[in-house]
């Protein structure tokens, strides 16, 4: 099952239907923060969600996905690659700038925090990595305590 905003279907929809995904995956459209989408899943994937989402936000949604992953269910989150102290890359501090000018409290987050967001959620940290096929990002991964 995929969650995003309603108006993402067709072409979500499309993608599953063109990789053969058809029938084993399902899009619902709504909002991930407050629609009821069930409970039990296995993995979960928040891909470029948290520079848009915030501390708070990015909290929030990890929280309420710990309430609903399966036991030993996954979490993943993909979004862009900064350092810990947020000096580099000089991209990721230009993107920070215009979430900050564009969002409710929207910016870049390293790995480390996202990491620990997890844990804070009930996630024990499994993987952090660094994408080759989609430069300047980063997949941490956690898996229900």
């Amino acid at each position: 099952m995929l969650v995003d905003r309603s108006n993402a279907g067709a072409a979500i929809e499309g993608f599953f239907a063109g990789e053969g995904l058809a029938e084993r995956t399902r899009f619902v459209g709504g909002d991930f923060l407050s629609d009821d989408f069930g409970d039990g899943f296995d993995l979960a994937l928040v891909g470029n969600l948290i520079h848009n989402l915030g501390e708070a936000g990015s909290r929030a949604l990890l929280h309420r996905l710990g309430d609903r992953m399966a036991p030993g269910g996954r979490v993943a989150i993909k979004d862009i690659a900064v350092q810990d102290d947020r000096l580099a890359p000089t991209s990721a501090g230009r993107f920070a700038v215009s979430m900050a000018m564009f969002t409710d409290g929207g910016g870049v987050f390293p790995a480390s925090e996202a990491a620990a967001w997890l844990a804070d959620a009930g996630f024990a940290h499994e993987s952090t990595t660094d994408l080759s096929r989609a430069p300047g990002s980063y997949l941490v991964v956690g898996r229900k305590r």
